[in-house]
Formats: C-alpha cells, sequence, structure tokens
C-alpha cells in the first residue's frame, strides 16, 4: 500500500470512528460537563479541593469557558462553588452527590466500552492500541496540548 493509499484509508477510518457510538460516549466523557465533572471528581478522590484556574489549566480551557461550564453545572445541581476562607479572591469547586453519580455513570459508560474491546480484541491487541493512541500523540507534537 503506498503512502497516499495509507493515508486515504486512516482518513476513512477515522470517519467511521467519528460517527461511531463509541466515539459519541467517549467524547462526551472528555469534553464539556462531563469531562468537568470527571476533572472536578479525579481532584476530589486525591484529597485536591479544586479552582476554577486549576480545572481551566487540568483541560485546556479558557478560564471563561470554565466559568461558564460551572454555572450550568450549579444550575442543574450537579457542583457548587464557594469562596475560600482563607482567600476570598479565590474560589473552590465540589461535586455534589448528583455530581458524584452523574460522573460515575459516565465513566461506567466509556469502562463498558473498553471493556468490549478488550473481549473482542483480546488485552495484548487493546494494549497496543493504548500505546500506539500514546505514540500518535505524543509523535504529532500533541502530547502537552500543543499544536503540531
Amino acid at each position: 500500500m503506498t503512502q497516499e493509499q495509507l493515508v486515504g484509508k486512516f482518513q476513512q477510518t477515522m470517519e467511521r470512528l467519528n460517527t461511531s457510538p463509541f466515539v459519541n460516549d467517549v467524547a462526551e466523557y472528555y469534553q464539556g460537563e462531563s469531562a468537568m465533572l470527571s476533572c472536578i471528581d479525579s481532584f476530589e478522590q486525591r484529597g485536591i479541593v479544586p479552582s476554577p484556574s486549576l480545572i481551566s489549566e487540568r483541560l485546556h480551557l479558557a478560564r471563561g469557558t470554565v466559568t461558564a461550564t460551572l454555572r450550568s453545572l450549579e444550575r442543574k445541581k450537579l457542583a457548587h462553588t464557594r469562596t475560600m476562607r482563607d482567600d476570598r479572591r479565590r474560589v473552590e469547586v465540589h461535586l455534589t452527590v448528583d455530581g458524584r453519580q452523574k460522573a460515575k455513570e459516565k465513566q461506567d459508560r466509556v469502562d463498558q466500552w473498553c471493556f468490549v474491546l478488550i473481549q473482542h480484541l483480546g488485552q495484548d491487541k487493546f494494549a497496543s492500541l493504548v500505546e500506539m493512541i500514546d505514540q500518535a500523540i505524543a509523535h504529532t507534537g500533541y502530547s502537552n496540548g500543543g499544536t503540531p
């Protein structure tokens, strides 16, 4: 197969992948409100009280985007913010019980997709797939959130 044919095959595969329910579920988990819920939950599980700036840094999002998404999560009663006691200029973020449950549901959905892939590919091929994705990210210049 020529390089041009390989590129064409890659583009066709990515198009099929992009329109699959798998990618919709995974993208929903790693983007938008679900990503923020997951991020906050991850910090809380490690004993870290996140701030909007910490979330912004972790998710590579503009501070305004984080603030708007947090407001939406608060309206939905999935998270709440409050001014930090020791520094009134800073805000801390916490998940509500419903927010923690929603984050868990999204994580469980992604886990299920992974289990299906492991069942059909086998553990070795799944591990190779993950390794190849890691290599692709590293070699294209996107590993630190930058552009190639």
